[in-house]
């Protein structure tokens, strides 16, 4: 891995802690300067929302279907959650199906 330093501050240069020959200053002051591009409070929302989604289900089996809008997250929580949620579903009304298929001839 190739670092080109003449795209980091100056200010480090005038640093006495700046070494030329120690990597791990210039790329821990590169570092620093990288904002995340994230919303932390909507990416946890999502994982919340997805997991009351996924309990309600469990007494009114229609949630899981809503909960199917975080498929799309960020948030691997609530996309592992929605997938869950959403077999969890179509298991229950094969089952149903085939009962009443069953039960019906």
């Amino acid at each position: 891995m190739v670092f080109d330093n003449t795209n980091i501050n100056t200010e480090n240069e005038n640093n006495s802690e700046f070494n030329k020959s120690n990597p791990h200053i210039v790329i821990s002051s590169f570092i620093e300067h990288i904002d995340i591009d994230r919303n932390d409070e909507e990416y946890n929302e999502d994982f919340k929302g997805s997991l009351v989604l996924f309990i309600f289900g469990f007494f009114i089996l229609i949630t899981w279907i809503i909960n199917i809008k975080y498929l799309n997250s960020e948030n691997n929580k609530a996309k592992i959650l929605s997938r869950v949620s959403l077999v969890l579903f179509l298991t229950l009304i094969s089952i149903v199906s085939i009962i009443t298929w069953a039960y019906g001839n």
